[in-house]
């Protein structure tokens, strides 16, 4: 009964700590120094597709609230890339934004485009699902897409976004391929408000190839396994 009770512990620590990490929220896990919850798999830049991204590289650290972090291409007005997370949890309010928390701020300016991008941790399969919204109170739409892996795979008009434009696919993708949010300036608008929010989840569907430490608890488990039948069969 002990091994079977010890084996039991081992298999949960080694199933729970697979799952916690299978699904990632674009705003819960921002990639800000000021996000205890931030992880490296997102990164930001600008660009109008994939191939053509470049870092978003100037920082600003709580520049609407208390936490809040952005990030931007270093340029002015009307060529500013800009993204901006809001950690505050609660919906916060500047010039004529008005963005909730569960919300990344994709501002794209006259620039190439606007990028959010994730980068797969290993090769299986993943689940995106989320939505484009407007969340400039003047908001006229933006041209949105998903790339995955490098190839177009979703896109929305500005009027779809103007009302909300919800996506859910499901794309398969080898370790260090990217899924590419992508917000554009329409050509005939002009460069002011812009602002999108994105709402995205990203939950890996395939289980990935184990860390170093499942493998070696798996190890752990087969030996106690082995030991458990060994002293079944001295006792028959």
């Amino acid at each position: 009964m002990r091994v079977a009770t010890t084996i039991g512990v081992i298999l949960t620590a080694l199933f729970v700590g697979t799952a916690s990490a299978a699904v990632l929220d674009a705003a819960a896990a921002f990639n800000a120094p000021n996000n205890p919850n931030a992880n490296a798999l997102f990164s930001y830049g600008v660009g109008a597709t994939p191939d053509t991204f470049a870092p978003l590289t100037r920082t600003r650290l709580n520049p609407v609230g208390t936490p809040t972090f952005e990030l931007d291409n270093g340029l002015e007005q009307p060529t500013l890339s800009i993204v901006t997370w809001n950690g505050t949890g609660e919906t916060i309010t500047y010039l004529t934004i008005v963005q909730p928390p569960g919300v990344v701020r994709m501002d794209p300016q006259e620039s190439a485009g606007t990028i959010v991008r994730f980068t797969a941790p290993a090769t299986t399969t993943y689940s995106v699902a989320g939505s484009f919204e407007g969340i400039d109170t003047r908001f006229p739409g933006t041209d949105v897409k998903i790339f995955a892996g490098g190839t177009l795979r979703w896109s929305a008009t500005p009027a779809e976004v103007v009302v909300g434009a919800p996506f859910s696919l499901t794309v398969a993708l080898a370790a260090g391929q990217t899924i590419d949010f992508v917000v554009s300036k329409p050509p005939p608008f002009r460069f002011v408000f812009l602002s999108t929010g994105l709402q995205a989840r990203i939950t890996y569907l395939g289980v990935p190839a184990p860390a170093a430490s499942h493998a070696s608890l798996a190890a752990i488990v087969l030996l106690l396994v082995a030991g458990g039948v060994a002293r079944l069969a001295r006792s028959a």
